[in-house]
């Protein structure tokens, strides 16, 4: 059951251009809310207006600019003081994929593009909408957190979270946790393995030399394309399981504090957390893992 009124709520939505962000911002537009959708580029920013309401407002934004973010912040400020209203909910959405491969593939400057998108945007967009979520009490931020991109940049985010969730209880502001599994988000299956291929061939191509002899081509070919059977084995093309978690989370009257999403997040994920880590380890390595052995081990 939803909140009373909630046609007449605002939101912000960050990443929006595509995905699950596109989803929702037009899902919200329709039953009626005043939607704010943050895009990185124009092209999104005009595909969403084409699409949507006149109520329906769209800006560009650059959650790793602390410069966009102010500006964004201010135009908000000046959409809601237009309409007289309050901020209800924020949801961080933006995210980067990353590059994919064993730890050893990626370098410090893969981890950190990923941490200031997934991580430090989140928390950047947080603080700097914080004053707003607290002028309306009971308010809903809530927040995307994707276990199959770059899983440490996620428990960074899982942890902030939490601690917002604790410390921001007594303003009367909800933070809430999306968990959704493997998904395809583009509507063409090749494509979609396409760029799980193209990402996953720049970081062996950025190897050093000794590094590649010593896993091998024979290593690289079978990984990526165990880890591409298994991903859409288990992936899902439906956004709207996902996007209505998302719509729960910000407008019912009880939501949940995580709503994990998908076959493989509620029944490969969570009970594996269960396990101990030598079985945990043992199922991954054979599922997800599973091609021979790096060529300096063989030998």
């Amino acid at each position: 059951m939803y909140i009373d009124g909630y046609r007449e709520k605002c939101v912000m939505i960050t990443g929006c251009d595509s995905g699950f962000g596109n989803e929702l911002a037009k899902r919200l537009d329709r039953l009626g809310l005043r939607v704010i959708a943050g895009c990185y580029t124009e092209q999104g920013i005009q595909e969403l207006h084409n699409a949507c309401s006149g109520r329906f407002a769209a800006l560009r934004l650059d959650i790793t600019d602390a410069a966009s973010v102010e500006e964004a912040l201010n135009n908000i400020k000046r959409i809601l003081r237009e309409g007289n209203r309050v901020l209800w909910g924020l949801l961080n959405n933006a995210g980067v994929f990353g590059d994919l491969g064993p730890v050893e593939w990626s370098s410090k400057e893969d981890f950190s593009k990923v941490f200031e998108v997934n991580v430090y945007g989140s928390i950047r967009m947080t603080r700097a909408f914080l004053p707003l979520l607290k002028l309306s009490r009971l308010q809903r931020e809530a927040r995307i957190h994707d276990q199959h991109n770059r899983t440490h940049g996620f428990f960074a985010l899982e942890a902030f979270g939490d601690a917002c969730r604790r410390s921001l209880r007594p303003f009367g502001v909800s933070v809430h946790m999306i968990e959704p599994g493997s998904c395809v988000t583009g509507l063409n299956f090749k494509a979609d393995a396409a760029k799980l291929k193209e990402a996953s061939s720049g970081t062996w191509k950025r190897l050093h030399d000794e590094v590649i002899v010593e896993y091998g081509r024979d290593y690289y070919d079978k990984w990526c394309q165990r880890f591409i059977n298994n991903y859409f084995m288990m992936a899902s093309s439906n956004l709207r399981s996902v996007t209505s978690s998302m719509e729960n989370a910000l407008l019912s009257r009880h939501p949940r504090g995580r709503y994990p999403v998908g076959v493989d997040a509620n029944f490969f994920v969570l009970p594996l957390q269960k396990l101990p880590e030598w079985i945990t380890d043992s199922i991954l390595m054979n599922s997800f893992s599973g091609p021979p052995p790096p060529a300096s081990v063989k030998a």
